[in-house]
C-alpha cells in the first residue's frame, strides 16, 4: 500500500514539473522563427503579434488567476489547463490565418495563466509535507526546469530528422499537444479531490482585501521583483560576452543556454537548504551572494583570453537564480499564509513580482543604444545588482517580521521527520 501511495506521489509531483510541457508551444516561435514563419506566411510584425497576444494575456490574466483559484480546486483547474492547451496547440498545427493564429495564442495565455499558475503554486503547497512547502516548491522548480531542457533538446532532434521542416514543426506541435492532454488526464484521474475548507464568510473580496492589508504579502512581492529584476538582466550576459570576451554567436548560445542546465542545480540545491535552514534566512544568503554576483561581472577582465571566466560566472549566476526562484513563492509558509487563500496572495505576488519583465528590456535597450559596450553592460550588472541587494533587504524585514512563525514551522518540520523515523523503524521491527 505505501509503495502505491509513493509512486501515486511521484506522477502527481511530475504532473506539477509538466510546465515545461504546458509552455513549450506558446513559447516556440522563438525556437522555430523561420520555419514557423514559412508555415503561416506571416510577417516579421505579424509574429511579434501573434507573441505579444500570448504575453498580454498572461500579464492581464495572473491576478484574476488567484482569485479563481480560491474558488476552484486546483485539480480542477489545472486538468482543465493541459487539456485546453493540448486543444489549442491542435489548432495551431493547422497552421491557420494570421487572425485566428492571435486568438490561438491569446487563449493559450489564458490557459497557461488564468487558470494554471496560482492553481499550480497552491497544488503544490497542498502536495507537500507538513514543514516542507521549501522542499516541495524547489523540487517543482528544479524538475520543470530539467525537463523543459530535455524535452527542447528532444523536440529539437526530432524536428531535424525531418527533410519537410514545416510537417517536422507540425509533428513537434502534435507530440506536445498529445502530452498536454495525457498530463491533463492524468490530473484528473490520479490527483485527491484538493478542495481547501475556509472560514464562513470568506468571500473573494474579503479575501483580496484581507491579502491587501498584510504587509507579508508587499514584502513577498517586492522579494520575487527583486529576484525577478535580476534574472531579467542577466539575459543580457551573452551580449556582454560575445561584445567583451570575443565569443561567437554560437558559443554566445551555448552560455544562454547554460542557463537550462544550471538553473536547476541551484532550485535542487535550494530543496536541500531551504526548509532545514530557514526559506527566508536561505534567501538572505542566497539574494546578498547574487548581488556580489552581479557587482563583480563587470570588473571580470575582458577579452578572448579570459572567456573561461565569463562561462564559469555565468554558471554561478543561473545557479544562484535558480536557488533564489525556487524558494521565494514558499516564503508563504513562514508568513503562515492559509491554503485557503494561496490563490489569491500567488496572482497578487505574480502580477507585482514579475513586472520587471515588462519594464527594463525597454530601459536596457535604451542604455546599450547610447553607450558604448564596455560601460552600458556594468550599468546593467549594477541595476541588477541593486534589485538582489533589495530583495536580500527586504528578506531580512521580512525575516525578522516572522521570527516566531517560523521558529512554529521548524518545530512542526521536526515533530513530522520524527514521526516518519518512528513510523520506519516500527515497519522494520514488525
Amino acid at each position: 500500500m505505501k509503495k502505491q501511495l509513493n509512486l501515486k506521489r511521484i506522477v502527481q509531483f511530475l504532473c506539477l514539473s509538466g510546465a515545461s510541457i504546458i509552455y513549450y508551444v506558446p513559447y516556440m516561435i522563438g525556437l522555430y522563427y523561420d520555419t514557423f514563419q514559412a508555415a503561416t506566411g506571416a510577417t516579421d510584425i505579424q509574429l511579434g503579434v501573434i507573441q505579444s497576444a500570448y504575453t498580454t494575456m498572461t500579464i492581464a490574466t495572473y491576478f484574476l488567476g488567484g482569485l479563481l483559484a480560491d474558488r476552484i480546486s486546483s485539480k480542477t483547474l489545472l486538468s482543465l489547463s493541459y487539456l485546453a492547451t493540448g486543444l489549442l496547440a491542435v489548432f495551431v498545427g493547422f497552421f491557420p490565418s494570421y487572425t485566428v493564429m492571435v486568438i490561438l495564442f491569446g487563449a493559450m495565455g489564458i490557459t497557461t495563466t488564468l487558470t494554471f499558475w496560482a492553481a499550480l503554486i497552491k497544488a503544490t503547497r497542498i502536495f507537500a509535507k507538513a514543514g516542507g512547502e521549501g522542499t516541495a516548491l524547489a523540487s517543482m522548480e528544479g524538475t520543470r526546469n530539467v525537463l523543459s531542457s530535455i524535452v527542447s533538446t528532444v523536440a529539437l532532434i526530432l524536428f531535424g530528422v525531418f527533410a519537410d521542416k514545416i510537417f517536422g514543426l507540425r509533428i513537434v506541435i502534435y507530440i506536445f499537444a498529445g502530452m498536454n492532454v495525457l498530463i491533463g488526464l492524468l490530473i484528473h484521474f490520479i490527483f485527491d479531490r484538493d478542495t481547501v475548507e475556509k472560514p464562513e464568510g470568506e468571500g473573494v473580496i474579503k479575501i483580496l482585501l484581507s491579502a491587501l492589508k498584510d504587509p507579508n504579502v508587499w514584502l513577498m512581492s517586492f522579494i520575487i521583483l527583486g529576484v525577478f529584476a535580476t534574472n531579467v538582466n542577466l539575459r543580457y550576459i551573452t551580449p556582454y560576452a560575445t561584445s567583451m570576451f570575443g565569443l561567437s554567436a554560437l558559443g554566445g548560445a551555448i552560455l544562454g543556454n547554460f542557463r537550462e542546465y544550471m538553473r536547476p542545480v541551484g532550485s535542487y540545491i535550494s530543496a536541500l537548504v531551504g526548509d532545514r535552514f530557514g526559506i527566508s534566512k536561505s534567501i538572505i544568503v542566497m539574494t546578498l551572494l547574487l548581488a556580489a554576483f552581479n557587482f563583480g561581472l563587470p570588473l571580470l577582465p575582458t577579452g578572448a583570453a579570459n572567456v573561461i571566466g565569463i562561462f564559469v560566472g555565468g554558471a554561478m549566476g543561473y545557479i544562484l537564480i535558480g536557488a533564489v526562484r525556487g524558494l521565494y513563492f514558499a516564503t508563504q509558509s513562514e508568513a503562515k499564509m492559509p491554503l485557503f487563500m494561496a490563490g489569491t496572495v500567488t496572482g497578487i505576488l505574480s502580477t507585482i513580482g514579475f513586472l520587471p519583465d515588462s519594464f527594463l528590456p525597454i530601459i536596457n535597450g535604451n542604455i546599450i543604444q547610447n553607450n558604448d559596450p564596455s560601460v552600458c553592460y556594468g550599468i546593467i550588472f549594477n541595476i541588477s545588482g541593486a534589485f538582489a541587494l533589495f530583495a536580500c533587504v527586504i528578506a531580512i524585514i521580512f525575516h525578522i517580521r516572522n521570527k516566531e512563525n517560523i521558529k512554529e514551522l521548524k518545530a512542526i518540520r521536526l515533530a513530522r521527520i520524527a514521526a516518519e523515523k518512528e513510523e520506519a523503524s516500527s515497519s522494520v521491527e514488525q
